[in-house]
């Protein structure tokens, strides 16, 4: 098992004279100001740049059951926290480690007094908008989805519940899915408020400060931005978490482990933090009593000392002496595998007894060389003083010998120095220690029976977390598109969210949509507007523009009513354009929802666009496309559009190639805006926390006020791809390279251009899909998204990722591709090996498997936001006349059967995709 950073803390503590010799002790020092935040500065004018940090008693360790992930999420956002101080300044580096969240910068002396306003701010003002929050929110929970489903996590989540189960969400392991994932964004702000308010005071708080600046300097800095604000009324403080349990040996048991070899953890979990690191480098070293011993024992059948391995582990004021090691089958054949579990713990006991005083003398000074080592320049220096700052307190270091930080800090090495042999042993000898069997499922029930004989409880991935044991009992709800235990819960979910949907028609032919959605606090309202950038009869770029100066619209009625303080929320105005409709979404509280409603209707009967405001809305949309055509990607996409269709709307949607609204003028912008007003291009999403019957009214006075201008909208025809059986295509592809700096700061050209055509340019391939009215359509869907898991599995050095462009109702295809791939020839190789992988894997031992796995896939690439109004409502949307579309979907991939997603994947996912798109400067 890897140490940890923080594991790495102890050997802060293993030299004795660094600060005298290496820096002068005039040159560092040591604050408190008022409010109770400590300021350490180590000047060091060797240096041109200023490294701060920021730190604070805030970690993992802080977690309680209801706020496990929300400090990780807290760090995460903390560099959004100041926005308005951010400007010019370097990237923050921000972790959240066990005991405490740390935040870095270098910056120059110019930015140094702007750094420390912004690190203040964030640290006691913290200002989190709807935009960042939702978006950190949504990516830390698609991590929360992926790591649920790693071995890795199974392990790591089954030893950390048994060894701290008091408190097991004290752990990296902790995460609880089922309580993170349906939190709301409105939910997630009053937790991180609370974090705020109790973790994130000046008393929990220290600044370290090191580089080209006086120490007088900053203390005066320090003082003005740290120190201005108050010592906080009430401050939390981390309660260190002990090991601890009735239960000590344990087997963890996976379809996923080996069947060929047998893994063993064992820890220790008696001894201080000296002590462990003092016996993690004695019995990890080459040729230790330990090592020699264990590699003697023929029914261990440990192959070589490099199988073994010794390592500390500290958190949260608890340490842990670790050992791992990978056993093969006993020589002698009556040796069960509990018996040679067994063995290994009374042979681990013996070679720490037979471990001799120069081992111990030999691991001191192996330590004492690795601090000098880490702390041989003023930064890292610092970088470990933080870590000590963070722990000292946790690991009953205490505060004796000197009342400054880093002195207690180096003089820690006498312990080090005094610590006894027998003091070291005698705690392994006496305990009993954590142990864990990794064993493949078969093997385990070969010997189950052995195994209970001798009191090992059986982890599986069901029982392994502490939050699947509770979740199985738990009476709260998944929320939307969350499958934790597909067989039982998925036709509780589909029956519950198509319980919940409503539709109903507005008398001049508007179809509406409610989706009632208990577990948030907001309603989201989606006014779709038929067309998009496939069917709208204008220039393509021109029904953007348009979108846009309809949601800026709204925004300037739903301003008049926060200006008069009416408005209950800060309402969210944006839009988007799709292949086949444009969206303008609103979300806000739901006592707003009338008022919002009122706004939208408002900004379309009555919005005026200014030219200024007209220049604006076409600029924007010109750069954008700009950038769109400059992609790689894009370029390989049109070309492919361009041979599957001869429809000229199809070319002139995915158009790569050319700028657009060149000829656009004020008084056609100004023409189009009243043809919103056309009852028959408009449907209605509104998903919330709201009932339908409330909203009628509204919307009558609101949407309903609109007149029909024609039948039927716009016509929806998508046309049918026509795909080669085996073909590819060189596409030139043009290399344009943008930058932010503005021409008058760019200075000259250089005096010699270096022309190169090595590009590592992207490849892309094109998979045929099914009909869209098949049941296979779906199915084509999640196979793809595992495709293109397992294509990552397996691309190693041949492409830097893989990206991949999902089937539409509009493009029956699905492109994968290769980003910055080498040679046209190793992907051809991928793809081919990956493909007959998928097929394998269906046909095999492993279907079963293979097949949740491919389930697994689509949910998260597909219902990862329903837990998002406004994902939810573009879902709603996207099904047309079929507002449970996305359930049905959900219904058909996982009832389908193992049979099933193999014929599908035979009939859309050949070894060799029909249509393939090269670079024209790629190597073959």
């Amino acid at each position: 098992m890897k140490r940890t950073a923080l594991a790495c803390t102890i050997l802060i503590a293993l030299h004795t004279v660094l600060f005298a010799s290496a820096f002068p002790p005039a040159s560092y020092s040591e604050y408190t100001l008022e409010n109770g935040t400590t300021v350490f500065v180590l000047e060091d004018f060797s240096s041109a740049t200023i490294h701060i940090e920021y730190a604070v008693k805030a970690g993992i360790s802080s977690q309680n059951k209801d706020t496990t992930g929300f400090f990780t999420l807290y760090s995460r956002l903390f560099k959004y926290a100041a926005p308005e101080n951010s400007a010019g300044l370097p990237a923050l580096s921000a972790e959240c480690n066990a005991d405490s969240s740390r935040y870095r910068m270098t910056v120059s002396p110019a930015q140094f007094s702007s750094a420390m306003t912004y690190l203040s701010k964030a640290a006691f003002n913290p200002v989190f908008t709807d935009n960042s929050l939702s978006a950190e929110l949504s990516s830390l929970k698609a991590e929360v989805q992926q790591q649920a489903q790693f071995p890795s996590t199974f392990i790591n989540s089954g030893i950390d519940s048994r060894v701290f189960s008091a408190a097991p969400w004290k752990h990296d392991s902790g995460v609880y899915p089922a309580i993170f994932t349906r939190t709301t964004v409105e939910q997630a702000r009053s937790i991180l408020r609370g974090i705020s308010q109790n973790w994130y005071t000046p008393q929990n708080s220290a600044v370290f400060i090191t580089g080209s600046i006086k120490k007088q300097d900053a203390l005066k800095a320090a003082k003005e931005t740290f120190g201005a604000y108050r010592e906080a009324s009430f401050s939390e403080h981390i309660i260190p978490v002990k090991a601890g349990g009735e239960k000590h040996k344990f087997v963890l048991v996976s379809k996923d482990f080996s069947s060929e070899i047998t893994q063993a953890v064992v820890q220790f979990t008696s001894l201080s933090m000296t002590q462990c690191d003092i016996s993690a480098a004695a019995y990890n070293a080459d040729g230790s009593s330990v090592k020699k011993l264990l590699l003697k024992q023929r029914n261990l059948a440990i192959r070589d000392g490099e199988y073994i391995h010794a390592a500390a582990a500290h958190k949260s004021g608890s340490s842990r002496l670790i050992f791992q090691t990978i056993m093969e089958k006993p020589v002698n054949k009556k040796v069960t595998l509990a018996d040679q579990a067994e063995l290994l713990i009374s042979k681990i006991k013996e070679g720490v007894k037979n471990t001799g005083s120069d081992e111990y003398a030999a691991a001191k000074k192996t330590l004492s060389e690795s601090f000098s080592a880490v702390t041989s320049n003023p930064v890292s220096y610092m970088d470990y003083l933080s870590q000590f700052w963070a722990t000292e307190q946790l690991n009953g270091n205490g505060t004796q010998g000197s009342t400054l930080l880093s002195e207690r800090m180096e003089n820690r090495p006498r312990d080090v120095t005094a610590e006894k042999i027998r003091s070291i042993q005698q705690p392994v000898d006496s305990e009993q220690p954590f142990v864990f069997i990794l064993l493949n499922d078969d093997i385990y029930r070969k010997n189950r029976q052995s195994f209970k004989k001798l009191g090992y409880e059986e982890i599986t991935v069901k029982n392994s977390a502490w939050y699947t044991r509770e979740f199985s009992s738990a009476e709260e709800e998944p929320a939307d598109g969350q499958d934790y235990e597909a067989e039982e819960e998925q036709p509780d979910f589909i029956s519950r969210n198509r319980n919940s949907i409503k539709t109903f028609t507005l008398e001049n032919g508007i179809p509406v949509t409610v989706k009632n959605t208990s577990s948030t606090s907001n309603v989201l309202i989606l006014a779709a507007i038929d067309g998009g950038t496939l069917y709208s009869p204008r220039t393509n770029g021109f029904e953007k523009v348009m979108t846009n100066a309809f949601a800026s619209n709204v925004q300037k009625e739903i301003n008049k009513y926060r200006i008069n303080q009416v408005l209950e929320s800060e309402p969210e105005v944006l839009s988007e354009t799709f292949a086949s409709y444009s969206a303008i979404t609103v979300e806000c509280a739901k006592e707003d929802a009338a008022i919002c409603l009122k706004c939208i209707s408002d900004a379309l009967i009555f919005g005026e666009i200014a030219p200024a405001e007209a220049d604006s809305y076409v600029y924007t949309v010109q750069t954008q496309k700009r950038l769109y055509n400059a992609s790689a990607v894009n370029q390989l996409y049109h070309r492919a559009v361009r041979f599957l269709y001869e429809d000229e709307a199809y070319r002139a949607a995915f158009d790569s190639e050319n700028d657009i609204l060149q000829d656009t003028q004020y008084a056609d912008i100004l023409a189009a805006y009243p043809q919103f007003l056309d009852a028959s291009l408009y449907s209605l999403v509104i998903v919330g926390n709201i009932d339908e019957d409330y909203l009628k009214e509204p919307l009558k006075n609101t949407f309903g006020l609109l007149s029909k201008k024609k039948e039927g909208g716009v016509l929806h025809l998508p046309k049918t791809p026509d795909f080669p059986e085996n073909r590819s295509i060189s596409v030139k592809l043009r290399h344009l390279f943008y930058t932010d700096v503005k021409a008058e700061d760019a200075g000259p050209m250089p005096a010699i251009l270096v022309p190169t055509t090595n590009f590592s340019d992207p490849v892309q391939y094109w998979l045929k899909a099914p009909s869209p009215d098949s049941s296979d359509a779906v199915l084509f869907d999640a196979l793809v998204w595992r495709l293109s898991e397992i294509l990552e599995e397996n691309a190693d050095s041949v492409c830097s990722g893989i990206k991949i462009a999902p089937r539409t109702c509009e493009v029956q295809g699905a492109a994968v591709t290769f980003l910055t791939a080498d040679r046209n020839s190793k992907v051809f190789e991928l793809f081919e090996k990956s493909a007959a992988e998928l097929l394998e894997r269906l046909s095999g031992s492993s279907a079963e498997e293979e097949v949740q796995a491919v389930k697994n896939s689509w949910i998260l690439n597909t219902l990862q936001k329903t837990a998002e109004n406004r994902g939810t409502a573009i879902l709603i949307r996207n099904g047309g006349k079929n507002p449970a579309q996305y359930l049905d979907d959900y219904q058909t991939v996982m009832q389908a059967s193992e049979e099933e997603y193999r014929l599908c994947a035979e009939a859309f996912i050949p070894k060799t995709a029909p249509l393939r798109l090269y670079s024209a400067d790629a190597k073959k």
